[in-house]
């Protein structure tokens, strides 16, 4: 089983190897046992000295009644026993990418792929192992970044304002806010993305030895999910909630009543990523692997030569470049 929970599951893969194969192994033994002691009867019937011996002793009986134990213990343990699919993780924090990030960077060449709202939650996921990086001795000689985000420009509802219907009904409707977009636009979107720029540029400077490609491109969708890949094999994938709020603007005390996007919560469930390992020997695990990554590739595809009218990042401003004079 390799399903785990952040804060609870093993961190060891051997340990969840070895469980694995005794797992595997227990049937097989129960079968061989089950198969011997019908053997060793069957030779008690039909060959006298043997089946004299055999008889005169406390061998069958013992035996049997060790047999009944062990199938009886077999069968309770798998009925208590999650039955969990191979190569599935389930995170309860969103913090918790950031383990599988640091195994992917032990990889030679590491490739990050990612969908989100802005790029805050893969800034604080990628910091640690890109700060990692500027050592000469660090394992990865190639990084690639692809990043696609919602494009805080265009006009949506989510997330957007709420006002009360004139009639007076106590309905709300929903629309777009500039105002909200601005501020979702200047302090998350641009601002990350400036950070995990300076991070890269730090990287190459000072470990010059290493790869390096990062685009970001903008997408049409509204902030529904969050996707990560990592090198092509593992897949996390988490879904935003919407959620009403007020939020202060302005110096004057002016409150804005918005419909949020936000990432789900304890109240919504344990789960809050969900991942699947292509390389599970599950078949319907690796599909749903292969499925993300087709998804994102097409997409990525698609916005190679599609922008919005207004984007917030430049052709030249969302592809990292190595610093002037490195």
């Amino acid at each position: 089983m390799t399903t785990r929970r952040h804060g609870s599951g093993t961190r060891f893969p051997a340990l969840v190897e070895l469980r694995r194969g005794l797992a595997e192994l227990r049937p097989r033994l129960t079968r061989w046992l089950l198969g011997g002691v019908a053997t060793l009867g069957l030779a008690a019937e039909l060959i006298e000295p043997l089946g004299n011996s055999l008889k005169g002793g406390e061998f069958l009986s013992t035996t049997y009644f060790s047999v009944i134990a062990l199938v009886l213990f077999n069968a309770i343990s798998e009925s208590d026993a999650p039955q969990e699919a191979e190569g599935v993780e389930v995170f309860d924090t969103v913090d918790a990418i950031a383990d599988p990030v640091k195994e992917a960077f032990e990889s030679r060449r590491v490739q990050l792929y990612f969908v989100g709202f802005t790029t805050e939650t893969l800034y604080s996921a990628v910091k640690e192992p890109l700060i990692r990086l500027r050592d000469e001795t660090s394992k990865t000689k190639d990084l690639r970044l692809r990043i696609i985000i919602v494009s805080l420009n265009s006009s949506m509802s989510l997330p957007g304002s709420l006002s009360p219907a004139p009639d007076g009904s106590g309905v709300w409707h929903f629309s777009d806010s500039p105002e909200n977009r601005r501020r979702m636009r200047d302090k998350f979107a641009k601002e990350f993305w400036r950070q995990l720029k300076e991070l890269l540029d730090r990287a190459h400077r000072e470990n010059p030895g290493v790869t390096i490609t990062c685009e970001l491109r903008e997408s049409p969708h509204t902030p529904v999910s969050k996707l990560y890949i990592l090198n092509e094999q593992k897949v996390y994938y988490g879904t935003y909630g919407i959620r009403r709020d007020r939020i202060p603007v302005g110096r004057r005390g002016r409150v804005l009543d918005i419909l949020d996007a936000e990432g789900f919560g304890i109240r919504h469930g344990p789960a809050r990523l969900i991942g699947w390992d292509k390389a599970s020997r599950t078949r319907s695990t690796k599909q749903i692997a292969e499925f993300h990554m087709e998804w994102f590739s097409n997409l990525w595809d698609v916005l190679d030569d599609i922008r919005p009218r207004n984007p917030v990042f430049t052709d030249t401003d969302r592809v990292w470049q190595p610093p002037p004079g490195t």
